[in-house]
């Protein structure tokens, strides 16, 4: 995928960068598709819990392959977008003639091999982008997505668009390896969890410029104020300038308590 750049015809699509799916499939097997209703940030009550939602499409959520069941080699069928994720999905098709959906790493394309080794091998240049391998064969400084913090219970972190995770070490008398997260944030999990090698696809994400307001509306996300551009009656921060005080919620409690 690459980026677009639109002619400045209307004031929307002046600075507008999107990202274009001509190579990308549109069709999905409907065998995968699950229908959800989206509430509109409403509770169970009818009152909003959750602000700025709005129901306007419907759309339908596509399952993915987390937990990496199917052990054959397969193929990269097709890349594809799901409307619920950032990332690009790929359709692999394996050797015994069965399909599943998982996220696609960064440089996927059709034809790709995919495959989840369990064998205890160190890291070798059998190992591809895309492989499913256990953190004990990897070695220091290697880079991956789709980690799992359980063994076998599916992948957890690092699943969005564009980010990865750093093997720092491995401890092998204790089956334990150090991660780094894509938040800089270090954890400690088993050495037998299953992870992707390689960079999450669609890298390119954060770079996209919406350029109107409605571009997120047809997303289902209502615009939000300013409260310093309210009354004094609508929010804590209304009827005045920015002072030292703490910044407040429209309850009047604090809102960022790390600061």
């Amino acid at each position: 995928m690459y980026l677009k750049k639109y002619k400045p015809v209307t004031n929307g699509v002046r600075h507008k960068l999107s990202q274009s799916s001509y190579f990308l499939n549109e069709k999905k097997l409907n065998f995968f598709k699950v229908g959800f209703k989206k509430h509109s940030g409403r509770g169970v009550t009818g009152q909003i819990t959750v602000r700025h939602r709005l129901n306007y499409t419907s759309k339908s959520y596509l399952v993915l392959d987390f937990k990496r069941t199917y052990l054959k080699v397969g193929t990269c069928f097709s890349l594809t977008k799901d409307p619920n994720r950032n990332a690009i999905v790929a359709l692999i098709k394996f050797s015994t003639g069965s399909y599943s959906y998982v996220l696609a790493p960064h440089g996927f394309i059709n034809g790709a091999i995919y495959q989840t080794i369990t064998k205890p091998e160190l890291f070798s240049c059998d190992y591809k982008v895309g492989f499913n391998v256990f953190l004990l064969n990897l070695q220091a400084q290697s880079i991956f997505f789709n980690l799992e913090i359980i063994p076998g219970n599916g992948s957890k972190y690092s699943r969005t668009a564009g980010t990865y995770c750093t093997l720092i070490n491995t401890d092998v008398q204790k089956n334990t390896s150090k991660i780094k997260l894509p938040s800089s944030t270090i954890i400690i999990v088993s050495s037998t969890c299953l992870v992707t090698l390689g960079r999450c696809s669609n890298i390119y994400k954060n770079t996209c410029v919406i350029g109107n307001a409605g571009f997120n509306i047809r997303k289902g996300f209502k615009s939000s104020v300013r409260g310093v551009a309210m009354n004094p009656v609508d929010h804590p921060h209304g009827g005045r300038t920015k002072t030292n005080s703490p910044e407040l919620t429209p309850w009047g409690k604090i809102a960022k308590f790390n600061k």
